[in-house]
Formats: structure tokens, C-alpha cells, sequence
């Protein structure tokens, strides 16, 4: 009897699967292509962004923040290469490093030469990359002479050239009005144009201010004088809220006082 009464269940039970499979379009099959699709592939990896992605990393070991296994897309000569060529000293590490610059190294295929910048000074590095089977790769590095890197700013930056006070007085006093219409805070007749041409061009290309930018102030941290040509160069070095970046500004000698003639961001 008990027999008899467990077929009909049985019975009863393979009914209801089969509902529910029908209900869920297939059941165990329908899950099985729903977790064989492929998601979405990311973007390939470029040579700057590579190139990139590594320079931010670096800094960022040898400013004391990561390990040496964190250096993306580089092989393994490279991060004994970083190991073997140490940090900043502690006593450097003054502020976060920052990476200001990434340009081609001169007469280096495929060489690319970063810039880092804290409060204490100015470093840099040289990258060397090659595409391989597993894409771009950063395979070589040469690195900073961290003593040699900073003893020599710190006894380079004490006296100015001679002859720059009016000169650098000059920039400083352009910077007040620039910087506030760079951010996009002022219009172009705020800045102290002294010559004609750069007035005329900064009313026809004013910046472009990304909104994630719209609320940084960029404020002067220092600047450097250096001969160029019968002129000079200013080197002003602007922090605001997100990086530390380099403004590079020209100066010219027209009647008997220095102007700024052209203006130029690196």
C-alpha cells in the first residue's frame, strides 16, 4: 500500500519540476549560457597610459607609500632595478610627491623622462619601454641620485643670478592676475598684460577649466630665475589643492623695465 501511495508523489513531484522549468526558461541549461557570456573588456592599455600608470606608482614607492611588487606592467629587472636604487630620505619626504611631468627623453627610443616635486625639490627618472606579447611593458629605469638630487638644489637655490630682483618682481606681480584667470576666476583684463600681443592673447584663448577644477586656487610656491638670451626665465612652481605643476614664464627688457612676453605651462 505504502508502495501505491509514493508513486503518485513521485509522480506528482516530476510534474512540478517540469513547471518550473518551463517557468524559468530552461532551468540549469538557461544558467549555464547565462554564466558562460562574456563580460565587457576593458580598454587596451596604450604606451602612455602605461607609461603613466607606472610613473604615479613609482614615485609613489620611493616616497615610502607602496611596495616595490606594486609597480604595474614592469618586469622583474625593473622593480630590482627600483629596489637597488632606494627611496627619498625620510628627511626629503616633504609633502606627498607629486608627478608634475612625462615628456620623451631626448635621443632614448621609447625613453620617457618623469618629473617628481615635493616641497624639499625636484627629481627624475627615466623609463624605458617595449611592447611585448603581453603588451606594453616598462623595461628598463634608471633612477635618481637622491644625494646628489637634493644637496644640489639646496646649495643651487640660495643665491639668485645677479640682476634678477626686477625681473622676478615683475613676474610675481603678473602671477597675481594670471593664476586667479587660469582657474577661471578672472577675466583676461585682470592679468597685468605688459605687452600688447600677450594681452590680445589671453582675451582670444581663455582657459578651458574642467568643473572638477572650478573650485582650486592655484597659489605661487616658489620661483626660479635663469638667463634667456638679453632676458629671462622665470620657473614658478603652483600648488593648488590637487598637484603641484611648473609655469614657465619669459621676460623681456622694454622701456627699462622687465615685462612679461609669453606665458607657457609644463
Amino acid at each position: 500500500m505504502a508502495r501505491h501511495l509514493r508513486q503518485p508523489a513521485m509522480a506528482l513531484a516530476a510534474v512540478m519540476m517540469a513547471l518550473l522549468a518551463a517557468a524559468c526558461g530552461g532551468g540549469a541549461h538557461h544558467v549555464a549560457e547565462t554564466t558562460s557570456t562574456p563580460g565587457p573588456k576593458s580598454a587596451p592599455s596604450t604606451e602612455a597610459s602605461v607609461s603613466r600608470a607606472f610613473a604615479i606608482a613609482y614615485l609613489a614607492y620611493i616616497d615610502g607609500s607602496t611596495e616595490v611588487s606594486s609597480l604595474p606592467d614592469s618586469t622583474a629587472a625593473v622593480r630590482a632595478a627600483a629596489r637597488s636604487g632606494g627611496t627619498v630620505p625620510t628627511d626629503k619626504r616633504q609633502g606627498q610627491l607629486l608627478l608634475v611631468a612625462l615628456k620623451p627623453a631626448a635621443g632614448v627610443k621609447r625613453g620617457v623622462l618623469l618629473t617628481g616635486r615635493n616641497r624639499a625639490g625636484t627629481l627624475y627618472a627615466q623609463e624605458t619601454l617595449s611592447h611585448t606579447q603581453l603588451g606594453w611593458r616598462v623595461t628598463g629605469l634608471l633612477t635618481p641620485d637622491f644625494v646628489q638630487v637634493f644637496v644640489k638644489q639646496s646649495t643651487s637655490t640660495t643665491p639668485e643670478p645677479t640682476g634678477s630682483a626686477s625681473a622676478e618682481q615683475s613676474a610675481r606681480a603678473f602671477l597675481t592676475g594670471y593664476l586667479p584667470y587660469y582657474y577661471g576666476h578672472a577675466p583676461a583684463t585682470d592679468v597685468r598684460a605688459d605687452t600688447v600681443a600677450l594681452g590680445r592673447y589671453l582675451r582670444a584663448h581663455p582657459p578651458n577649466v574642467p568643473p572638477a577644477m572650478q573650485n582650486l586656487q592655484g597659489q605661487t610656491a616658489g620661483v626660479a630665475m635663469a638667463h634667456s638670451g638679453g632676458g629671462w626665465r622665470a620657473l614658478v612652481n603652483v600648488h593648488d589643492a590637487r598637484s603641484t605643476y611648473q609655469l614657465t614664464l619669459m621676460l623681456a627688457r622694454v622701456a627699462q623695465r622687465w615685462v612679461v612676453t609669453g606665458v607657457s605651462a609644463q
